[in-house]
């Protein structure tokens, strides 16, 4: 199965965005989606879990997420360390479907758990600083289980470096196609997320397209 680099995710995006017409949001949903039904696979119904979320789509994923675990009827507390006016446009709107159902979003204390969900970001390039870092910081000192969304918190994508802090999770669940920098040394077990693109748009950008007919999340750990 192929790997991808950031600026090759991005290109597939951009195809399926502009060329064929498939909203952001869709992928976003089914991100979520994706998430959530790992959470609810490894993780009782009585457990407390919370979801860190970050500002962009990841974020945004994360919210939702929380969204449809709530829905299954798990407890969850959610919470980000960004100001509202921080937020896209895209993770504000998922924060606002969020709230909807009487779910408070805490924007000053960290909760403690049984497990985490890291949405806070899904590539980065330099170390993390201020409120995410502290974030992060406190998922490792809880030493709760942690699932990680696209890619752990921390850890470059393309390169698998990981920088100081980083998420060091149980699980991650990457999104669309695998990541170049990813192993089950930094991101844990591995499984790859059906997120609604079209086969023919990744094979339109020169890669193989993974085969999802028999399961939309695949373990992707050896």
């Amino acid at each position: 199965m192929e790997a991808v680099s950031q600026e090759k995710m991005r290109e597939i995006k951009e195809t399926v965005t502009q060329k064929y017409g498939i909203p952001r949001d869709v992928m976003i949903e089914q991100a979520g989606f994706q998430v959530a039904s790992l959470v609810r696979k490894k993780f009782s119904e009585g457990l407390k879990i919370a979801v860190i979320c970050g500002r962009d789509e990841n974020g945004a994923s994360g919210f939702v997420a929380a969204r449809r675990l709530l829905s299954w009827g798990y407890n969850i507390e959610v919470y980000t360390p960004f100001d509202r006016d921080r937020l896209s446009q895209t993770a504000h709107t998922k924060l606002q479907n969020l709230e909807d159902m009487n779910q408070e979003v805490k924007m000053m204390d960290f909760p403690t758990a049984n497990a985490y969900v890291d949405a806070l970001t899904h590539h980065s390039e330099n170390s993390l600083a201020g409120d995410v870092a502290e974030a992060v910081e406190k998922m490792e000192k809880w030493s709760a289980d942690t699932v990680s969304v696209d890619a752990p918190s921390g850890i470059n994508a393309d390169t698998g470096e990981g920088h100081k802090p980083c998420v060091k999770p149980d699980y991650t669940v990457t999104l669309g196609l695998p990541k170049k920098g990813l192993s089950k040394e930094n991101s844990g077990k591995l499984f790859l997320a059906d997120t609604g693109i079209p086969i023919y748009a990744v094979e339109e950008n020169n890669v193989d397209a993974p085969d999802f007919k028999s399961s939309s999340l695949i373990d992707i750990s050896n």
